[in-house]
C-alpha cells in the first residue's frame, strides 16, 4: 500500500493558510452574493478537507503493535460526506430545516452520493447506518437487519477494495457490504473536483451558493448550555 500523507509541519501550516484565507472570506463575503472571483475562494476549505482525510486514511492502515487503525478514519470519512452534503443542501441541523424537509441526514448524504458519486442508494444508507450512525453512536459498526427481518448484514472495511461499495450474497450467512476508504475518498474527490463535480456546480449555480452560505452561517451559529 502505498502511504500518503503530509508531515505534521505542512500540515499545520497547509491548515493555518486555508484557515486564513477562509476567515477574510467569510468575513467579506458573509453578506454579499458570492460571484465572480470570489467562488474560487470555497476551492482552499474543500481542497483542506480532503488532503486531510488523505493524510488520515494513509496513517490508519499502517500497523504497528497494535495493529491498524480503521475507525477513527472511516468515520473522518463519512463525516467528510455529511459535510459536503450539508454544503449542497444548505442545513444540517433537523432543527433549522423545514418541518415538511423529507431529507434527514441519511437521505442528503445518499442523495449527494447518488448524485456525485453514482453511488446506489440502498448500499448508500446501509453504509451511512453502518460507518456514520452505528460506529459514532457504538464505539464500532454493528451488524444491521432489515427492518422486516428478511435480510441482515455484516461489514468488511479495507483500505482498498476490489467489491467497494456492493453487497456479497453469503447464502444462510448475513450479507456482506464492502467497503474500501481508499476507494471512497478518490470516488470523493472526483465528486468534487471534476469537470461535472460539485464544486463545478457551486462557481455557476446562485441556489448551491446560497446553500453553501446558509450552512457556515448554522455553523457559526452552535451553542451549548451547561446543565447542573
Amino acid at each position: 500500500m502505498k502511504v500518503i500523507a503530509l508531515s505534521g509541519d505542512a500540515r499545520n501550516a497547509n491548515w493555518a493558510m486555508n484557515r486564513a484565507v477562509m476567515a477574510r472570506f467569510h468575513n467579506t463575503f458573509r453578506n454579499t452574493p458570492l460571484i465572480g472571483p470570489s467562488i474560487n475562494l470555497f476551492w482552499p476549505d474543500f481542497r483542506e478537507r480532503l488532503n486531510s482525510l488523505r493524510n488520515d486514511i494513509g496513517r490508519a492502515f499502517v500497523s504497528n503493535d497494535f495493529g491498524c487503525a480503521p475507525f477513527p478514519v472511516a468515520m473522518y470519512s463519512f463525516a467528510t460526506i455529511d459535510y459536503f452534503s450539508s454544503h449542497w443542501m444548505g442545513l444540517i441541523d433537523p432543527a433549522n430545516q423545514s418541518s415538511n424537509s423529507n431529507r434527514n441526514q441519511t437521505q442528503r448524504m445518499a442523495d449527494f452520493l447518488k448524485q456525485y458519486l453514482e453511488y446506489p442508494p440502498f448500499e448508500s444508507q446501509l453504509a451511512i447506518n453502518l460507518y456514520r450512525h452505528k460506529l459514532m453512536h457504538t464505539a464500532e459498526p454493528r451488524s444491521l437487519k432489515e427492518k422486516d427481518g428478511s435480510k441482515s448484514y455484516d461489514w468488511l472495511l479495507a483500505d482498498r477494495s476490489s467489491k467497494h461499495w456492493t453487497i456479497e450474497n453469503r447464502g444462510d450467512a448475513p450479507h456482506l457490504f464492502h467497503c474500501g476508504l481508499w476507494n471512497l475518498l478518490d470516488d470523493l474527490e472526483r465528486a468534487v473536483f471534476s469537470p461535472s463535480g460539485y464544486f463545478k456546480d457551486l462557481t455557476k449555480d446562485s441556489n448551491l451558493q446560497g446553500n453553501w452560505k446558509r450552512f457556515h452561517t448554522e455553523m457559526d451559529s452552535y451553542s451549548f448550555e451547561y446543565k447542573l
